[in-house]
């Protein structure tokens, strides 16, 4: 009786021993069944909005740079880590634009107010996102269309062009001004554009927005010239590049097109104030579309931009492609050719000095892009 009573009570430990061991074994099981889980999940939130995408790396990189104020109040730019207080503003040497640039104010240089402050809806002005904190400045004829086309496709999709379906904390339109004055701390960000080929996108432009008699805009559509009806206004057929670089007046150019003349501001008045103080933080740049926007995307950490971008194959769709199709019409596709003396070259530079200064551009024949 004693025996089978042992043998009973090691049956019942064995089995209590078991039990313990396989709830030890699914405890085990359980525990790294969650771990896994875990990693699983951050691994897909961090490769989901992976930039791994298949572009070519600019040979031109975006740098650093530093802003000062000096004692006339005017701004400049200099290396971060050079001595500001060394430089001196009669050797142009040691300056370099702001164009490729990501930079930085000292103490004493607050954001500035843009010259020209443009509208405060989708087709101009500024776009703000008060959920990532961050302002895109629309510089005309600088991708500004592609690249709102690209915020609205990340935040409301294709099937609201116009995001009136999406909160207004999102992203919305505002005036330039008014989003410096009232969210100087957030990131605001834009893209500028070599003078020499912004200069040509701006007449090619003309053609798809000729101006008619009693100024009726007639896009697409050519009619007959001045020289055939006196009482026409001078249409964009017989209008050549020579003379909307020579003729800079506003007044003129309009007498050909019915676009804004807002198309002719330069990049400076319209990211710059009176004391070229910047009213930015990045500077991209359209020569560098691609890899300039990979940059900035990397910079914001917007899962939705970020998304986009992986769409559209890691590449920036372009849009209102006026000059690029007027130089294959007219130029053979190769922009110096547009540029065919030293005359047009000079009063180019003299038009938009500013933004060959501010923004680093060269201004000799030679520096003229191809494409």
């Amino acid at each position: 009786a004693v025996t089978k009573i042992g043998l009973r009570r090691r049956r019942r430990g064995a089995r209590g021993n078991k039990g313990i061991c396989q709830g030890s074994y699914r405890a085990i099981i359980l525990t790294v069944s969650f771990i896994y889980g875990v990693y699983l999940v951050t691994n897909l939130q961090q490769t989901k909005y992976d930039f791994r995408f298949s572009y070519e790396e600019s040979d031109s990189p975006i740098e650093n740079a530093c802003v000062r104020s000096l004692d006339d109040r005017k701004c400049q730019i200099y290396h971060c880590d050079d001595d500001a207080s060394k430089f001196d503003l009669h050797q142009p040497s040691q300056l370099f634009g702001y164009a490729g640039k990501i930079i930085k104010r000292d103490d004493n240089v607050q954001r500035a107010v843009m010259t020209v402050s443009g509208g405060s809806k989708w087709d101009s002005g500024c776009i703000i996102s008060h959920k990532y904190k961050f302002v895109y400045n629309h510089v005309l004829k600088s991708g500004g269309s592609a690249i709102k086309t690209f915020l609205r496709q990340s935040f409301c999709g294709k099937d609201d062009p116009e995001c009136h379906h999406v909160d207004g904390d999102i992203v919305t339109p505002i005036s330039c001004s008014r989003a410096v004055r009232s969210y100087p701390h957030y990131f605001f960000w834009s893209f500028a554009r070599n003078p020499f080929s912004r200069m040509y996108s701006m007449y090619s432009m003309m053609e798809g927005f000729p101006r008619r008699k009693h100024g009726a805009r007639q896009k697409g559509h050519r009619g007959p010239s001045s020289k055939d009806n006196p009482d026409e206004p001078p249409s964009f057929e017989n209008y050549l590049f020579d003379e909307f670089v020579l003729q800079s007046n506003p007044r003129e150019r309009s007498k050909h097109t019915s676009m804004s003349a807002s198309h002719y501001v330069s990049q400076s008045n319209i990211l710059f104030d009176k004391n070229d103080c910047p009213s930015f933080d990045f500077l991209g740049r359209l020569e560098h579309f691609d890899s300039d926007m990979h940059y900035l995307l990397k910079y914001l950490k917007v899962p939705e931009m970020n998304a986009q971008m992986k769409l559209q194959g890691g590449s920036m769709k372009q849009e209102n492609t006026w000059g690029s199709s007027g130089k294959k019409a007219r130029l053979g596709g190769d922009l110096p050719n547009a540029y065919h003396s030293q005359e047009l070259v000079d009063h180019a530079v003299e038009e938009f000095s500013a933004d060959f200064r501010l923004l680093g551009y060269n201004t000799g024949m030679s520096s003229i892009p191809s494409n």
